[in-house]
């Protein structure tokens, strides 16, 4: 289901007692505007030549990795090897989808347990790069 307040107000208000899933897409969603929320705050906080380097990349921060094309490939990695913030949530980001290839439902228990942790870290992390 979306993640949005309304909706898991009115499953707990509906629904009591039933379990809630939020599916791929969603999740997916959410973690994508988490990353263009970072994206843009470095371009905001970047000169001119640090500014050339994301604008109009936008696209390539939000692909899956795999689905771009060589090209793509290399001008997401440029970016990233400049921009430590954007490549811990590229990084994240892109581990994340590591979640829907689990075989068992312990499996991605135990993975999404240690994804969120190391979210947490990353979070920490790069507050503390954006900021200084």
């Amino acid at each position: 289901m979306d993640m949005s307040k309304p909706y898991r107000a009115a499953a707990a208000e509906y629904l009591s007692g039933v379990a809630v899933i939020f599916d791929r897409f969603h999740v997916t969603q959410l973690v994508n505007k988490s990353v263009d929320k970072v994206r843009r705050k470095q371009q905001a906080c970047l000169g001119e030549e640090g500014k050339k380097t994301l604008k109009g990349n936008r696209f390539l921060f939000l692909s899956n990795y795999d689905n771009l094309d060589d090209s793509k490939k290399n001008r997401l990695n440029l970016a990233l090897e400049v921009n430590e913030p954007l490549f811990v949530m590229h990084t994240m980001k892109e581990q994340l989808r590591l979640l829907w290839t689990k075989p068992t439902r312990k499996k991605a228990r135990k993975f999404l347990g240690t994804w969120i942790m190391d979210a947490i870290e990353a979070a920490y992390c790069t507050r503390k790069v954006i900021v200084s």
